[in-house]
């Protein structure tokens, strides 16, 4: 993906020479620059193309996670609509049972108030006899 720039080694060389270098030593220094920056140097075009290739791989593990939250989701859904269904069958059952039990306590309210009723006439016959007998 590096591509090499222009770089002439052998001025490089000939200006390291200048500066005191030994002949040997500027032409090796030269020969591995020329090296590093054939292969460090990135241009724009290979940056753009670096892009569009994370951006399909980005754009592909994107469809892939949606995907895999959908069958989850699914997934869920449904576990929670088995249980929503266990749960409205046992409160039908409570609602029942309770129903039961409060018709049982009603009519053990009217037995008490016809009892009472019956005592509270009995009661009152027998005072009244007591008064006027």
């Amino acid at each position: 993906m590096a591509m090499s720039i222009p770089f002439d080694t052998l001025d490089y060389a000939k200006k390291l020479e200048t500066t005191g270098m030994p002949v040997a030593q500027a032409e090796q220094q030269s020969k591995l620059l020329a090296d590093v920056l054939g292969k460090a140097v990135t241009f724009p075009r290979d940056l753009l193309s670096s892009e569009r290739n994370l951006l399909v791989k980005i754009d592909a593990a994107k469809a892939d996670i949606e995907a895999k939250l959908g069958i989850v989701k699914m997934d869920l859904e449904g576990k929670l609509n088995v249980v929503k269904a266990d749960i409205e069958d046992r409160l039908g059952t409570v609602k029942m049972d309770l129903e039961s039990k409060i018709d049982g306590v009603k009519s053990d309210i009217t037995l008490i108030k016809w009892m009472m009723g019956t005592l509270i006439a009995l009661n009152s016959a027998m005072i009244i006899k007591l008064l006027f007998a």
